[in-house]
């Protein structure tokens, strides 16, 4: 779970800061 979580994580974070 905590894998998975900070998979999770991860991608969001990349996301947010290619984004921004």
């Amino acid at each position: 779970v905590d894998r998975a979580m900070a998979r999770l994580q991860e991608l969001q974070f990349a996301v947010t800061g290619g984004n921004k």
